[in-house]
């Protein structure tokens, strides 16, 4: 989750530039996952919508024999401001989403990150 600024003061996206990478390897050191996040607001087009400005994401890794059921047992069909796909190299599931706060965002992951490990659990799949 990214929070940007101290939205409570009107602060947002007061920043010139944030970068981050992300890179998910197995064992044995193979490359399962690699994100790549830039955000310059003032060049970034369209901008984080003014109503949900806090991105989030939940990395579900591991083992999912069934991972395309998984993405669409989360994703939420009346809710533009979530998304979900199946990540490559069958590492998991990645979930998206905007939000009003911070704490809006954590709240709705963590219902997600719960619902994905009772559904993993009754598949008899590892834990998420």
């Amino acid at each position: 989750m990214l929070a940007p600024g101290r939205l409570a003061r009107g602060e947002c996206c007061a920043v010139a530039r944030y970068e981050s990478r992300l890179e998910v390897c197995d064992t044995s050191g193979r490359l399962l996952v690699a994100e790549r996040a830039l955000l310059e607001p003032e060049r970034d087009q369209p901008p984080l919508p003014a109503d949900t400005p806090v991105p989030g994401s939940l990395f579900l890794l591991g083992d999912m024999p069934d991972a395309e059921r998984l993405a669409a047992a989360l994703h939420p069909a009346d809710d533009p401001r979530v998304g979900v796909t199946v990540l490559p190299n069958a590492a998991g599931v990645l979930v998206r989403m905007l939000g009003a706060s911070p704490s809006a965002v954590h709240q709705a992951l963590a219902r997600l990150h719960a619902q994905a490990t009772a559904i993993a659990g009754s598949d008899g799949a590892r834990q998420v």
